[in-house]
Protein backbone atom coordinates (compact mmCIF):
# COMPACT_ATOMS: atom_id res chain seq x y z
CA UNK A 1 0.00 0.00 0.00
CA UNK A 2 1.49 3.03 -1.09
CA UNK A 3 -1.33 5.54 -0.43
CA UNK A 4 -3.72 5.65 2.87
CA UNK A 5 -7.21 5.85 2.57
CA UNK A 6 -8.59 9.90 3.76
CA UNK A 7 -12.25 11.44 4.18
CA UNK A 8 -13.13 14.63 3.52
CA UNK A 9 -16.24 16.14 4.57
CA UNK A 10 -17.66 19.04 2.52
CA UNK A 11 -15.46 18.27 -0.40
CA UNK A 12 -17.02 21.16 -2.80
CA UNK A 13 -17.59 24.73 -1.71
CA UNK A 14 -20.59 25.20 -3.36
CA UNK A 15 -21.79 22.25 -4.51
CA UNK A 16 -24.99 22.63 -6.33
CA UNK A 17 -23.71 23.97 -9.69
CA UNK A 18 -21.60 20.70 -9.71
CA UNK A 19 -25.50 18.79 -9.49
CA UNK A 20 -26.68 21.27 -11.56
CA UNK A 21 -24.09 20.59 -14.23
CA UNK A 22 -24.42 16.48 -14.19
CA UNK A 23 -27.93 17.03 -14.43
CA UNK A 24 -27.31 18.42 -17.92
CA UNK A 25 -24.52 15.50 -19.26
CA UNK A 26 -24.80 12.98 -21.79
CA UNK A 27 -24.60 9.43 -19.88
CA UNK A 28 -23.18 6.35 -21.43
CA UNK A 29 -23.34 2.78 -20.26
CA UNK A 30 -20.17 0.66 -20.07
CA UNK A 31 -18.41 -1.06 -22.58
CA UNK A 32 -18.19 -4.96 -23.27
CA UNK A 33 -14.73 -4.57 -21.12
CA UNK A 34 -15.21 -2.13 -18.43
CA UNK A 35 -17.16 -3.42 -15.06
CA UNK A 36 -19.79 -1.09 -13.56
CA UNK A 37 -23.52 -1.22 -13.55
CA UNK A 38 -25.38 2.02 -14.25
CA UNK A 39 -24.27 4.86 -16.24
CA UNK A 40 -21.03 7.53 -16.22
CA UNK A 41 -20.56 10.62 -17.85
CA UNK A 42 -17.49 11.64 -20.53
CA UNK A 43 -14.65 12.34 -18.44
CA UNK A 44 -14.59 15.29 -17.04
CA UNK A 45 -11.60 16.87 -18.87
CA UNK A 46 -13.64 16.41 -21.90
CA UNK A 47 -16.75 18.38 -20.84
CA UNK A 48 -15.66 20.46 -17.94
CA UNK A 49 -11.99 21.46 -17.78
CA UNK A 50 -12.43 23.84 -14.68
CA UNK A 51 -14.05 21.35 -12.51
CA UNK A 52 -11.87 18.69 -13.76
CA UNK A 53 -8.93 20.51 -12.70
CA UNK A 54 -10.21 21.34 -9.30
CA UNK A 55 -10.96 18.33 -8.21
CA UNK A 56 -7.62 16.69 -9.29
CA UNK A 57 -5.96 19.63 -7.83
CA UNK A 58 -7.33 19.78 -4.83
CA UNK A 59 -6.35 15.31 -4.38
CA UNK A 60 -3.05 15.58 -5.27
CA UNK A 61 -2.70 18.60 -2.69
CA UNK A 62 -4.33 16.41 0.17
CA UNK A 63 -1.42 13.54 -0.52
CA UNK A 64 1.72 15.67 -2.03
CA UNK A 65 2.60 19.65 -1.30
CA UNK A 66 2.28 21.35 -4.92
CA UNK A 67 4.63 24.26 -3.37
CA UNK A 68 7.73 22.52 -2.48
CA UNK A 69 7.83 19.29 -4.87
CA UNK A 70 6.52 18.77 -8.38
CA UNK A 71 3.78 16.14 -8.93
CA UNK A 72 3.33 14.26 -12.40
CA UNK A 73 0.64 11.65 -13.42
CA UNK A 74 -0.04 10.26 -16.56
CA UNK A 75 -3.21 10.39 -16.40
CA UNK A 76 -6.77 11.17 -14.55
CA UNK A 77 -10.23 9.70 -15.23
CA UNK A 78 -13.09 11.60 -13.42
CA UNK A 79 -16.37 11.20 -14.37
CA UNK A 80 -20.02 11.34 -12.92
CA UNK A 81 -21.58 7.74 -12.13
CA UNK A 82 -24.77 7.24 -11.69
CA UNK A 83 -26.59 3.95 -10.40
CA UNK A 84 -30.68 3.47 -10.38
CA UNK A 85 -31.74 0.20 -8.60
CA UNK A 86 -33.03 -1.12 -12.11
CA UNK A 87 -29.42 -1.19 -13.51
CA UNK A 88 -28.53 -3.93 -11.09
CA UNK A 89 -30.82 -6.31 -12.54
CA UNK A 90 -28.92 -6.10 -16.21
CA UNK A 91 -25.34 -5.87 -15.01
CA UNK A 92 -23.95 -8.96 -15.44
CA UNK A 93 -20.64 -9.00 -13.54
CA UNK A 94 -21.81 -8.75 -9.71
CA UNK A 95 -19.53 -11.12 -8.76
CA UNK A 96 -16.65 -8.83 -9.37
CA UNK A 97 -17.85 -6.10 -7.73
CA UNK A 98 -15.54 -5.97 -5.07
CA UNK A 99 -12.10 -5.69 -7.14
CA UNK A 100 -8.94 -3.80 -7.37
CA UNK A 101 -8.48 -1.38 -10.26
CA UNK A 102 -5.55 -2.09 -12.72
CA UNK A 103 -3.03 0.50 -13.73
CA UNK A 104 -4.81 3.05 -11.27
CA UNK A 105 -2.84 4.51 -8.06
CA UNK A 106 -5.46 6.45 -6.58
CA UNK A 107 -9.20 5.72 -6.70
CA UNK A 108 -12.03 8.55 -5.12
CA UNK A 109 -15.27 8.82 -5.09
CA UNK A 110 -17.77 11.76 -4.09
CA UNK A 111 -21.06 11.06 -2.79
CA UNK A 112 -23.27 13.68 -4.23
CA UNK A 113 -26.68 12.59 -2.97
CA UNK A 114 -28.57 15.47 -1.32
CA UNK A 115 -29.64 15.11 2.22
CA UNK A 116 -28.38 11.25 2.71
CA UNK A 117 -26.17 9.10 4.63
CA UNK A 118 -26.58 5.78 4.06
CA UNK A 119 -23.75 3.44 5.19
CA UNK A 120 -25.15 0.25 2.92
CA UNK A 121 -24.76 2.82 -0.64
CA UNK A 122 -21.16 3.35 0.10
CA UNK A 123 -17.67 2.19 -0.17
CA UNK A 124 -15.98 -0.71 1.64
CA UNK A 125 -12.34 -1.06 1.73
CA UNK A 126 -11.14 -4.89 2.61
CA UNK A 127 -7.98 -6.56 3.56
CA UNK A 128 -5.99 -8.81 1.08
CA UNK A 129 -8.05 -11.83 3.22
CA UNK A 130 -11.03 -9.60 1.80
CA UNK A 131 -12.50 -8.93 5.37
CA UNK A 132 -13.61 -5.38 6.35
CA UNK A 133 -10.83 -2.82 6.69
CA UNK A 134 -13.10 0.06 6.23
CA UNK A 135 -16.63 1.01 5.60
CA UNK A 136 -17.43 4.08 4.32
CA UNK A 137 -20.94 5.83 4.22
CA UNK A 138 -22.37 7.77 1.05
CA UNK A 139 -22.36 11.09 2.71
CA UNK A 140 -23.14 14.09 0.28
CA UNK A 141 -20.70 16.16 -0.65
CA UNK A 142 -17.67 13.74 1.05
CA UNK A 143 -14.30 12.63 -0.76
CA UNK A 144 -13.04 9.27 -0.19
CA UNK A 145 -9.88 8.39 -1.53
CA UNK A 146 -8.04 5.18 -1.30
CA UNK A 147 -4.83 3.01 -2.83
CA UNK A 148 -6.68 1.13 -5.70
CA UNK A 149 -4.14 -1.22 -4.77
CA UNK A 150 -6.74 -2.13 -1.86
CA UNK A 151 -9.58 -4.14 -2.52
CA UNK A 152 -12.91 -2.27 -2.46
CA UNK A 153 -16.53 -2.09 -3.76
CA UNK A 154 -19.97 -0.97 -3.18
CA UNK A 155 -21.00 -1.72 0.04
CA UNK A 156 -24.39 -3.09 -0.83
CA UNK A 157 -26.36 -2.52 -3.62
CA UNK A 158 -30.03 -0.64 -2.20
CA UNK A 159 -33.11 0.95 -3.67
CA UNK A 160 -31.37 3.97 -3.54
CA UNK A 161 -30.17 5.79 -7.17
CA UNK A 162 -26.63 6.94 -6.49
CA UNK A 163 -25.27 9.75 -7.99
CA UNK A 164 -21.48 10.43 -7.36
CA UNK A 165 -18.34 11.20 -9.18
CA UNK A 166 -15.36 8.13 -9.53
CA UNK A 167 -11.69 9.29 -10.04
CA UNK A 168 -8.65 7.04 -10.73
CA UNK A 169 -4.78 8.47 -11.14
CA UNK A 170 -2.95 6.51 -12.93
CA UNK A 171 1.38 6.65 -12.63
CA UNK A 172 2.26 9.42 -10.13
CA UNK A 173 5.92 10.72 -9.62
CA UNK A 174 7.15 12.86 -7.67
CA UNK A 175 10.93 12.77 -6.00
CA UNK A 176 9.26 11.18 -3.39
CA UNK A 177 6.66 8.75 -2.77
CA UNK A 178 4.18 9.81 -0.33
CA UNK A 179 5.19 7.13 2.36
CA UNK A 180 8.87 7.80 1.80
CA UNK A 181 7.89 11.50 2.84
CA UNK A 182 6.33 10.73 5.32
CA UNK A 183 8.80 8.28 7.28
CA UNK A 184 11.67 10.53 6.57
CA UNK A 185 10.34 13.03 9.42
Amino acid sequence: MLYPTIIMESFFKEVEPVITFSNNVKWFRAKKKENWPGVRSKPLHEINLDLHNYIINKIISIYYNNNFEQVFWDSASIQFHKIKPSDLKTWNKKQTHIHKDQAVEIAGVIYLNKDTVCKKSGTTIYNEDLKEQIIVSNTFNTLLLYDANKFHGVTQFTSLEILRIVIFIKNIRTKYNFLERLNSN
